[in-house]
């Protein structure tokens, strides 16, 4: 094979590299533009396999170790700039909180090379809200290629030898079944995993092969065919569906990839797509597009933490600094760094053993700037004392033991956790023991929605939750039903709330009414099952929520962000409409069991015409509906009264 630079393989690779960042920096401006990471794959497999074929094959060893030489080369210096310039940035700036949790765990997976693996194993698809706000997310493809990348030389080494002729296209047809497969059954390991990606970089490696061997000749391209390729791939940016990928929407992109780089090796410089796609200017697009892929979604995703990404402003500043981060990288880092004297003259064994310890030593150093974030943030969060609920401390009250011989159980959602300073600062000052049973989205008794249903996830949690209480628990002790009661007006990853007429639409709906009714009756089995074990039964009223995200906008660099626009406080009187309908529920299930106490935060939370999310330079809340540490010790005080009066009513009704 004549080993000429094909010039118009970097046009294409312009065209893929433009229709992702499109697509990342808003999905309706290119719906199936995610599918450029799919061409990537094959020019990645040709190209590669081009450069096996006319590299010296004499010996494995000398073969093997100049072809990762290449590769420690050509990925890793921009890559770990890259990742290094954004550790440093997430560690300063990002707030810790559920939005940003798998940050650090994918950020350090992408120094290894396995980011795709610690991806596909979270519970978030690839096309999730919560996934716009991490910056490492799109190290996926570099993790597929450099796992690629391990496998496939030894198989091109014995190809060449006139060995295993048949094992690339053998495990590309494994790849392809275990794809259907996975795009049906497993979504995220549909999407991220090296076993049901292979066979898109088998595609180009497999069409290198045919140009490699005797059996092609060059000429005779078909300029009708061509365009067939190019509609491929224009289909599939338009038409290829999210929920049905790789297969069989990867189809498009993948067949029209492999026909238009067939055209170009055919028709070499004469062709006219060729002559467009070697443009000057779509060339060096193509040229840098390696670290415009590198350098955009990280760019991205800063203006989602920072200012917001979605006015044509916006997206217009991203472009630009991601082209600025990309060209410095590329001429910086790609083209000088990586070509100085003391690179070159390295022996191959050398350089990656020189690779392999720096990238070693960057892993390193993000992995402790990572661990060591709460004392490096910049960000207003970084006071755990003030915003973070799961954290107490015991000098807030008076030690004592008046309820030494109790426990108190709380079962809830999210909002269960997040009493925990309260349940710390009550548990410090009386002794009570504390057993909190806390899982997202499984709120018993929030009488807006029905938990325990043969379609819910939370069903058998809670009831083993609750049957541990009945075998555990005596008639002193507590049972805390701790959830989010009022309906949400946003949460940790919208870019803008709910309207409150829009809310209200959804509260009066026909639907949402047969919700409550449901979730009544349910919630009055709950207690009335738990008032079998204990007369002491508490639940909290709805607490005030907010169309303001006080961790997304409390700093100096996000306080401009449209998530904020709904302001730090919230309406009382419109509160208390909104949440009238579940109050109402709260009264028949009250009246069902009278035993039961219903404790009320928002008098604690609101004076009579608002509901602040501050208290001067210290935050009640540490999203739109979760309260921070110090809401927490601001409702202590009516929570302790809560919970004495429960004692005390039951103490009264045993004398009588």
């Amino acid at each position: 094979m004549k080993s000429r630079y094909i010039p118009s393989i970097d046009g294409l690779r312009a065209l893929a590299v433009l229709s992702v960042m499109l697509f990342h920096l808003d999905a309706s401006l290119l719906p199936g533009g995610f599918t450029g990471v799919d061409i990537f794959f094959v020019i990645s497999g040709y190209v590669v396999a081009r450069s096996l074929v006319n590299h010296p094959h004499t010996q494995f060893y000398s073969y093997i170790v100049a072809f990762y030489r290449r590769r420690v080369v050509r990925i890793f210096p921009a890559l770990l700039f890259c990742l290094v310039i954004t550790s440093a940035i997430v560690v300063l700036f990002i707030p810790q909180a559920w939005l940003s949790k798998s940050i650090s765990d994918t950020g350090l997976a992408a120094f290894l090379g396995w980011s795709n693996i610690a991806l596909a194993a979270n519970s978030d698809t690839y096309f999730s809200p919560s996934v716009e706000f991490n910056p490492f997310v799109h190290t996926w493809s570099l993790g597929v290629e450099e796992q690629f990348y391990v496998i496939f030389p030894v198989l091109f080494y014995f190809y060449l030898k006139g060995k295993t002729r048949l094992a690339l296209a053998g495990l590309a047809i494994i790849s392809f079944a275990l794809s259907v497969n996975y795009s049906q059954s497993d979504t995220n390991a549909a999407y991220y995993l090296l076993t049901s990606r292979f066979w898109e970089l088998a595609a180009g490696a497999m069409l290198c092969q045919w140009h490699a061997s005797k059996r092609f000749r060059e000429g005779g391209h078909s300029l009708s065919a061509a365009f067939t390729g190019i509609t491929c791939i224009l289909l599939g940016f338009i038409f290829a569906s999210k929920s049905a990928f790789p297969f069989p929407w990867a189809l498009l992109p993948v067949a029209g990839t492999v026909i238009v780089i067939h055209y170009f090796v055919c028709a070499g410089q004469t062709g006219m797509l060729t002559r467009l796609f070697s443009l000057p200017f779509v060339r060096y697009i193509g040229k840098i597009s390696y670290s415009l892929y590198l350098w955009h979604w990280p760019v991205y995703t800063f203006f989602r933490w920072s200012v917001g990404l979605q006015s044509p402003v916006e997206w217009m500043l991203a472009f630009i600094i991601t082209f600025a981060m990309a060209m410095f990288s590329y001429h910086v880092i790609e083209q000088r760094l990586s070509h100085t004297p003391q690179v070159t003259a390295m022996r191959p064994a050398s350089t990656i053993g020189a690779g392999l310890a720096v990238i070693l030593v960057s892993f390193a150093g993000a992995s402790y700037a990572f661990d060591h974030q709460k004392r490096l943030s910049q960000s207003v969060t970084s006071n755990r004392y003030v915003w973070y609920p799961y954290y107490s401390h015991s000098s807030d009250v008076q030690k004592g033991n008046a309820l030494a011989d109790r426990t108190i159980y709380v079962i809830g959602d999210s909002h269960a956790g997040a009493y925990a300073t309260m349940l710390r600062m009550l548990a410090d000052e009386t002794g009570i023991n504390t057993q909190i049973h806390s899982q997202g989205g499984c709120g018993a008794v929030n009488m807006r929605e029905p938990v325990m249903t043969a379609q819910s996830r939370c069903a058998q949690k809670l009831e083993k939750w609750l049957s541990d209480i009945e075998k555990e628990a005596g008639p002193n002790d507590i049972v805390f039903f701790a959830t989010l009661k009022a309906y949400r007006l946003t949460n940790q990853y919208r870019m803008y709330p709910r309207s409150k007429d829009e809310l209200k639409s959804q509260i009066r709906s026909e639907s949402a009414l047969k919700k409550r009714e449901q979730a009544k009756a349910e919630s009055i089995r709950i207690v009335k099952r738990m008032n079998q074990v204990t007369n002491n039964i508490l639940t909290d009223a709805p607490k005030p929520v907010f169309s303001y995200i006080p961790f997304r906008c409390s700093d100096w660099f996000n306080r401009t962000n449209p998530t904020c626009e709904g302001g730090p406080w919230q309406d009382r009187e419109q509160m208390e409409q909104m949440r009238k309908p579940v109050m109402e529920n709260l009264q028949s299930l009250k009246a069902s069991v009278p035993r039961l106490l219903v404790w009320d935060p928002l008098p604690t939370l609101c004076n009579s015409t608002r509901c602040p999310v501050y208290d001067e330079d210290k935050t009640r809340y540490f999203d739109g509906d979760h309260l921070s540490a110090h809401g927490n010790r601001l409702l202590y005080p009516s929570f302790k009264r809560a919970v004495f009066s429960l004692i005390n009513e039951q103490n009264l009704a045993g004398t009588m």
